[in-house]
């Protein structure tokens, strides 16, 4: 993805592990973020750097506890987010 320098909008769909490759990191000028996986992600979401995504307004989450929950917990969320969407018919709360 390092050479995606102008992309504004990212999907991500999987039923299963999602995997980035180590020392990847998402394009700076991304402004929304649409991420709906069942399983785990690596590298954790710790590890994403979306603090350092200045034009990011827009994250939707679907299906995945662990990446809300951590994002939450650690605080990861950049302050240009406007739009967060959470979407998991199963979850109870946040931890």
């Amino acid at each position: 993805m390092d050479t995606l320098t102008a992309l504004e909008e990212l999907y991500l769909c999987c039923e299963g592990e999602l995997s980035f490759c180590e020392g990847v990191s998402l394009p700076p000028k991304l402004q929304s973020i649409h991420l709906h996986s069942r399983g785990r992600t690596t590298p954790l979401v710790t590890e994403w750097g979306l603090q350092g995504l200045t034009a990011l307004s827009r994250l939707s989450i679907g299906n995945n506890d662990e990446i809300v929950n951590t994002l939450m917990k650690e605080s990861l969320l950049p302050i240009s987010l406007v739009d967060l969407t959470i979407r998991n018919d199963k979850m109870k709360a946040f931890d």
